[in-house]
Order: C-alpha cells, then sequence, then structure tokens
C-alpha cells in the first residue's frame, strides 16, 4: 500500500506542477478522527492526531507532526480549535465508530506551517484519474475491494481529489489487453481526455 500512496502523492506533485484546471477542496482545515466517548479527556487525546490530519493535507509533509514548531504548539491546542462535533460511521470491517469531527482556524494551521517552513498547498486541486491494476484488472469507481478503499482513504487523508475508471467498454479500449503491461500511456492520455 504504500507504493499506491508514494504513485498518488508523486502524480500529486507532478500534476500540481502541469495542471491549469483545479478542483477547489474545501475541508482542508478538518478531520475525523475515533474517540472512545464525547468526553473532554476523550476530545484532548484526538486533537494531536486531528491536527495531524489537517496540517498533512495542507503541506503533503507525512511527517509535519515531528516538527519541533508543530511539537512546540500542541500544548495549546485547543485555541487552534474552531468547531467540532460527534458523528458514527461504520469502519472497513463494516462496525460502528464514533468520530469527533473537528475543525480548526485556516489561518492558525497557514501560520504554524509557515512558521516551521513548510509549504502550503492551495484549496484548488488538480484531480487525478487513478488507473489501479490489481492482478491485471482495472479497478473500476465502483467495485468493492480493498485497494479502491486504501485509495480512496489515503486521497482524503491528503485532500487530493480523484476518480477512478468506470472501465465501461470506452475505458476497455484504453487498457492493454497484455496483463504484464496493462497500461500505455498514450491510451491513457486519450482517457484522460474523456474524463476532462
Amino acid at each position: 500500500m504504500r507504493s499506491v500512496i508514494k504513485l498518488i502523492t508523486a502524480t500529486f506533485l507532478f500534476v500540481l506542477a502541469c495542471s491549469a484546471f483545479a478542483v477547489n477542496v474545501s475541508d482542508l482545515n478538518q478531520a475525523q478522527v475515533p474517540v472512545v466517548d464525547q468526553s473532554s479527556a476523550a476530545l484532548q487525546k484526538a486533537l494531536p492526531a486531528a491536527l495531524g490530519q489537517a496540517l498533512v493535507k495542507i503541506s503533503g509533509n507525512s511527517s509535519v507532526m515531528t516538527l519541533p514548531d508543530v511539537q512546540n504548539a500542541l500544548p495549546s491546542l485547543d485555541s487552534l480549535v474552531q468547531s467540532y462535533g460527534y458523528n458514527e460511521v461504520t469502519d472497513q470491517k463494516g462496525n460502528q465508530q464514533l468520530v469527533a469531527d473537528i475543525a480548526f482556524d485556516q489561518g492558525c494551521l497557514d501560520r504554524l506551517l509557515t512558521q516551521a517552513n513548510q509549504p502550503i498547498w492551495k484549496q484548488d486541486r488538480p484531480q487525478l484519474l487513478v488507473w489501479l491494476s490489481n492482478n491485471g484488472a482495472v479497478l473500476s469507481s465502483d467495485q468493492v475491494n480493498p485497494l479502491v478503499q486504501d485509495v480512496k482513504q489515503d486521497a482524503g487523508l491528503r485532500g487530493v481529489p480523484y476518480l477512478l475508471p468506470a472501465m465501461d467498454l470506452t475505458d476497455q479500449g484504453f487498457v492493454n489487453t497484455d496483463n504484464a503491461q496493462p497500461f500505455d500511456l498514450n491510451k491513457l492520455n486519450s482517457a484522460a481526455n474523456r474524463y476532462g
């Protein structure tokens, strides 16, 4: 799965440098973290993980929480919180999980990242068309597959808008029949044009 994350990240950075078309990602300052209950203690315990989610989405740096400037901000996390609430979600195993939905003050996060000398990715981000091959089969947007779920989760954690192909007859024409090398760059460029 790490290779999928690296591929998505590398592709995102390349597209970010080359693309003029973008999708507005509006929840960069928000995070959703599991909590055991709705107590103040549980919320305080969840705040660092929530901050980490938001800072990774904004900066793209998976190690942002290890930076001294960010570590120094941890004792005063309450001052960065704009709002919070609770929700129940279904995890990948089908279990109900209580989560805290936490929104941080965007200006505070930007100042913290600037102080830590980190990049700030803007809200307008290129949408990626992800072609994911699993044992020679290209996965589609409507398939229930752990790899599709992993891509969805990882893209969400990084604030990366993405699409998986529908894999209808048109899309199948973009894929080589050779399972060892299912993708051809020229064909994928045609597919990218199809999806805009």
